[in-house]
């Protein structure tokens, strides 16, 4: 039996195609979870803290971010979602959110790129 190698490469095509709406399909439903905002808490050792909300913008994985004082204004990316670990880039010092997201899918506790050691962040999903 001549296989049609044309159609072959068409038909694959067509496979890796319909595969890749599942993934970003899966993927959008993933990023749905994070609501639309995030009441932020970061903390030192020594006890000093910022607080501080993250707006995301629609549903898209990008966070405009604002802490108390008004005075810091910055923008998170979310890089990566595996599950309950979460990746966010923090465009103003190019620095990296590490976190994990709770078992009810509404709070988020981590670390950070620049933080010292025991410093962390913790954040309450909102929307």
């Amino acid at each position: 039996m001549d296989i049609d190698r044309r159609s072959l490469v068409v038909g694959l095509a067509g496979v890796v195609g319909l595969a890749g709406v599942v993934i970003a399909s899966t993927a959008r439903a993933q990023e749905d979870d994070l609501g639309s905002e995030w009441i932020v808490h970061e903390e030192l050792p020594d006890g000093r803290s910022w607080d501080g909300t993250w707006r995301r913008r629609g549903m898209s994985n990008v966070f405009d971010a604002e802490w108390s004082n008004g005075s810091v204004r910055d923008v998170i990316e979310l890089r990566n979602q595996n599950g309950a670990s979460v990746t966010l880039y923090r465009t103003g010092n190019n620095g990296t959110y590490f976190g994990r997201i709770s078992r009810d899918g509404r709070h988020i506790r981590g670390t950070a790129s620049w933080y010292p050691a025991r410093a962390f962040w913790s954040a309450r999903i909102r929307g």
